[in-house]
């Protein structure tokens, strides 16, 4: 697949409504096996890690924060 710019922002807006709509599973389905989401602390962090960021989790630790989400209470 190519990723132009279109295309970039479709899958970011389909991204954004999964999490507003709290599916939280399809969301994690997004991830490839070596897929990794991280929260920079700082505004320009070109590396998570190079620096202490608020979130750096491979899909394997994700996976958990996901369930936590998805259950009540």
């Amino acid at each position: 697949m190519t990723w132009d710019t279109q295309s970039i922002k479709a899958f970011l807006l389909h991204e954004a409504r999964l999490l507003d709509e709290r599916r939280f599973d399809d969301w994690l389905s997004l991830f490839t096996d070596d897929g990794w989401y991280c929260v920079p602390i700082e505004p320009d962090q070109d590396n998570p890690l190079d620096t202490v960021s608020l979130i750096s989790d491979d899909r394997r630790l994700l996976e958990p924060r996901i369930r936590r989400l998805a259950t009540p209470g």
